[in-house]
């Protein structure tokens, strides 16, 4: 608060041992304090109002018993302003606390000696008195600016002296206001610094929640990204997957900070991801593996195949066609699409090391040469695969049936791993996937109605039938059909129907719809129903599910619950005695054997051999058998049909490619696997920035040297104007239609690429067409889009004739369209004169853009319709 006496300007802040009373309510004496402050007598006293104690007299103030003094109610200020005491004084000096000046104060508010203040005024009072200041009073007062006015000695004028007091008033007022402006130069600097830190604190905050370009945009220090970090190109791979075309409409969204989609390609364009053994991949791993430790380089592959929609594409970044079969290399277009992957057996690592597009049916042996490449090249970077893992398909067997691996019935007791393909000494295992022999052995049961069991097995639990029969599973659920509480909850009287139950194909591969027969709750249940009713056949069938069970829970362990332990054999035993159990199994009322009998005893004693090495030879204190399983996989095919049910070949290649990448998992509801719990090898996007620098150090010498081509080339120049005229002699008006309307999609997608593109598009694109009648076509198309076409103008419109009739005659020879044709294609099409500004290398983009454009038009469409073919199938 500050004191409204006229030129007194004490405040509370600087003269804390004051007080300041507010203006009193009685009308008189609030008129008295009135005149004394100098204030109009019309003014509103306000609540703010005070005057300080310095203009009250020790007679104004009373001390009350507790030693506080208090002014007196009829009190009225007497000491004016004039007669208070000096700010030079010592009083003065100890009445003003110890403020700490700013620090960014100038000097001439710290220590300022107003002689040049007082020299101005002292010439000017010279000017008006008669008898001028002497000097030697003037240069006592410059020489000690710091002492009191009234300690100088007398002067010998009476004007001179009246004078320099109005000076030393002046410099008092002078004092209060620059002790005024140091108290605000306090005040902003302590909002500085509040300020400062609040930004400190907010930016920490920022730098925890996002990535550095992320944070550095939000922050305001760059508006423009130059160079994404690798974690950033990896989250926008992941969003844009996730996204699909809506990636762009969340980077629109305020405070959302993601790469274009633009920037995430070019920073992949090295990585061409082409069909067989992945060589990046290799690469890669070359660099990883002398990082990881002796432990993680015990590993194994994992192979399965997933249903795509047929149909041939063209990738516009590599200029290569996609969807015929490449298992072995055929003109057949692919049906399936096989993935091989590489997973860790104690560290659970996992890579996609090859992809392939298969038919219907795999030739002999096609997949025993692509294993072969696999462990050839992963065994010399120092990798050590000791097993494949597929499902008990037709072109798996016949894989295994190249290695010297019977699936016969007769050759059962010989089941056993081949010798090492590389590394003598060792062994290689192929394991039936464990998650598809139960899913087999369940819907066998079910479609048969009826095990036999043999006698030894009755025995050994104390049975007394042989007969596990699914119409116990009726029994159960009609039993429980009216009760409140139900133990077998998950059973319906619809899915115990089985003389009118029909399961396809696709549901039975979903694991959900086996255990839904085959669980612990199950089991239990039909034993309580047995002890209620008595008929003990019931525990023939729960003894059965709850060792099938318990076999599924071994094979498939993450933890140490059913892990297989040296210190612990009781789950060796289990698998063990299933291993004698179900080859003795007799399936339906004839008793037949079924081919995943062969595949139970395969999967669990190659499970059991591999076990007995890595903890006799390798040193394991336990082993886990989810780790011999196909669920990397499958939680992978689960990913990428969440975008599509049954992509095309383009597509799965372009999704594959970013989950491998970008290290993109996550859960997909309704899948038929668990989620894997393993994670991509890191850093593979150090090896995408290094193939980067030496993938467009290799495309500028291509560059250079298809440039000297086309400059050195003997071919003549071809002469745009006089060649598109003959050609439009022989064209017919819709032909010249759909070339103008070529034209105009050409310089639209240049246009929609390039920012800086006024100095040639006045010279290629027009607003309205110039040749109506060529444009008919391209109007009526905006006009139904209601949106602008490009209409281009008459040399860019004979330019695209040209380069129409080249393909035409460069693709009427029947040479296939591949990388390679495309790039020759090129080099001739040079040889037309355009005449456009060559800023922007403009003819080689409308060149390119061309054959894009007609590559994509001329791909192989799918020719006939399947039976499933609709959107909401379930693959």
């Amino acid at each position: 608060m500050k004191c409204k006496k006229k030129n007194c300007g004490r405040n509370s802040e600087y003269f804390q041992n004051l007080q300041f009373h507010r203006f009193p309510a009685e009308p008189e004496l609030r008129r008295k304090w009135t005149e004394f402050a100098g204030l109009k007598q019309d003014v509103v006293i306000q609540s703010s109002f005070r005057l300080c104690s310095a203009h009250f007299t020790n007679e104004d103030y009373v001390v009350d018993k507790s030693g506080k003094r208090e002014r007196k109610k009829t009190a009225v200020p007497s000491i004016p302003a004039e007669l208070e005491v000096d700010s030079d004084s010592e009083e003065a000096e100890t009445s003003r606390p110890n403020v700490p000046l700013p620090l960014y104060s100038s000097p001439a508010l710290q220590d300022h000696n107003y002689v040049d203040f007082i020299l101005s005024c002292t010439r000017w009072n010279e000017s008006d008195d008669d008898e001028p200041v002497t000097g030697t009073t003037t240069a006592k007062i410059c020489a000690s600016p710091g002492k009191a006015i009234v300690d100088q000695p007398p002067v010998k004028s009476q004007r001179s002296s009246s004078s320099h007091i109005r000076c030393a008033k002046t410099i008092k007022q002078w004092k209060r206001k620059t002790s005024f402006w140091k108290s605000k130069a306090l005040m902003w600097q302590r909002k500085y610094e509040d300020k400062t830190e609040k930004e400190s604190s907010n930016e920490q905050k920022l730098i925890k929640l996002f990535h550095k370009n992320q944070s550095d945009v939000l922050l305001g220090r760059i508006t423009r990204v130059q160079k994404w970090s690798k974690e950033m190109v990896l989250e926008g791979l992941k969003v844009r997957f996730v996204c699909g075309s809506g990636y762009d409409t969340i980077r629109q969204l305020p405070y959302v900070v993601l790469p274009s989609y633009r920037s995430l390609t070019e920073r992949l364009q090295s990585i061409h991801f082409d069909t067989g053994y992945l060589r990046e991949f290799h690469e890669f791993l070359k660099i990883k593996v002398p990082t990881m430790s002796d432990d993680e380089l015990d590993c194994g592959g994992v192979l399965d195949e997933v249903s795509i929609d047929e149909g041939e594409d063209l990738c516009s970044s590599n200029h290569k066609n996609f969807g015929k079969t490449t298992l072995p290399p055929s003109d057949d277009l692919a049906t399936h699409a096989i993935v091989f992957m590489l997973v860790g057996i104690k560290v659970r690592w996992k890579q996609v090391i090859a992809y392939d597009f298969t038919g219907n049916s795999i030739p002999k042996g096609a997949l025993k040469s692509r294993v072969d490449t696999i462990i050839q090249e992963c065994e010399s970077i120092g990798l050590r695969i000791h097993f494949f893992t597929a499902d008990y398909g037709a072109a798996n067997r016949t894989m295994w049936h190249d290695y010297g691996v019977s699936t016969k019935k007769d050759s059962l007791s010989a089941i056993s791993a081949i010798p090492h393909p590389v590394a003598p000494g060792r062994t290689l295992e192929f394991i039936p996937d464990p998650v598809h022999v139960f899913k087999n052995i369940v819907q066998g049961w079910l479609s048969n109605s009826v095990l036999k069991l043999p006698d030894w097995y009755v025995s050994l639990r104390s049975l007394n039938s042989n007969i596990v029969d699914t119409a116990h599973l009726t029994r159960l659920v009609q039993t429980e059909q009216n009760q409140r509480v139900k133990m077998a909850y998950n059973l319906m009287p619809a899915d115990v129907d089985f003389e009118h139950l029909k399961i396809s194909n696709v549901d039975k591969m979903k694991v959900s719809n086996s255990t839904k027969y085959c669980n612990n709750h199950l089991a239990a249940a039909l034993n309580v129903l047995a002890d209620q009713t008595g008929e003990l056949c019931l525990k023939t069938t729960a003894a059965f599910i709850a060792d099938l069970v318990l076999w599924y829970e071994v094979m498939t362990s993450r933890t140490s619950e059913f892990s297989l332990k040296a210190s612990d054999p009781t789950f060796t035993n289990h698998l063990n005695m299933m291993v004698k159990l179900i080859p003795d199994i007799k399936a339906g009322a004839e008793g037949h054997w079924k081919p995943w009998q062969f595949a139970f005893v395969m999967s669990t004693t190659a499970v059991l051999r591999l076990a007995r090495m890595l903890i006799e030879e390798k040193g394991y204190s336990e082993v886990f058998c989810s780790r011999f399983d196909q669920n990397c996989l499958e939680s992978l095919f689960s990913v990428v049909r969440s975008k599509q049910k049954r992509p095309t070949a383009l597509q799965f290649r372009c999704h594959l490619r970013t989950i491998a990448i970008s290290q993109y998992m996550r859960e997909v509801p309704g899948s038929s696997y668990d989620m894997d719990e393993g994670s991509y090898l890191n850093n593979f996007m150090d090896y995408v920035d290094q193939k980067n620098k030496e993938e467009k150090l290799e495309k500028k010498k291509s560059l250079a040297a298809r440039q000297i081509v086309m400059t050195n080339s003997d071919a003549p120049v071809v002469y745009v104007e006089s060649r598109a005229l003959q050609l439009l002699s022989h064209y017919n008006n819709a032909e010249a239609n759909a070339t103008y309307h070529t034209a105009g999609y050409v310089l639209g997608s240049i246009a929609k690429r390039m920012k800086h593109r006024d100095c040639w598009l006045k010279h290629c694109i027009r607003k309205t067409p110039l040749e109506k009648h060529y444009a008919k076509y391209s109007s009526l198309l905006a006009n139904a889009r209601r949106k602008p076409y490009v209409f281009v103008t008459q040399i860019v419109f004979y330019f695209v004739l040209c380069l129409e009739a080249s393909w035409d005659e460069h693709w009427q020879t029947g040479e296939k369209i591949s990388g390679a044709a495309l790039a020759e294609l090129e080099v001739k099409l040079s040889v037309f004169n355009l005449k456009v500004p060559s800023c922007h290398n403009l003819k080689g983009k409308i060149i390119r853009t061309f054959i894009r454009f007609k590559s994509k038009t001329a791909r192989v469409k799918k020719m006939r319709k399947r039976k499933y073919d609709s959107r909401s199938m379930v693959v």
